[in-house]
């Protein structure tokens, strides 16, 4: 199939290794591009209305908000090359379990292969 699942980690995080990075065969956790910030922040948006999308573009620095280059930005994905988002589910719940809990959201929102 030429779909990828791609599922929003919610939380804001800065991962200290380099990305891609993968967490299990055929899944692993990567910056979003542009297109898909853009549904991110429409996903957050319809979902939890009036978040606050600046926790993961700055940086807040002796009570001000200071902006990240966007290549920095903290929208974090887990890829999958897979139909379903059972494992991500599953993945979801294990992370419950892990030294840093992450929670996901925006989930089922496909991309294709390369990248369109």
């Amino acid at each position: 199939m030429d779909k990828k699942v791609v599922t929003f980690i919610i939380d804001r995080i800065n991962f200290d290794f380099e990305t891609p990075y993968e967490l299990l065969p055929g899944k692993s956790i990567r910056r979003a591009n542009s297109a898909e910030i853009e549904k991110i922040k429409e996903g957050l948006q319809l979902h939890f209305g009036g978040i606050d999308l600046r926790k993961y573009e700055c940086e807040v620095i002796e009570g001000k908000c200071s902006y990240l280059p966007h290549e920095k930005w903290l929208y974090w994905l887990i890829e999958s090359f897979e139909e379903t988002n059972l494992d991500t589910n599953r993945l979801s719940h294990a992370f419950l379990l892990s030294k840093t809990e992450l929670r996901t959201g925006i989930q089922n929102f496909f991309v294709k292969e390369n990248g369109h």
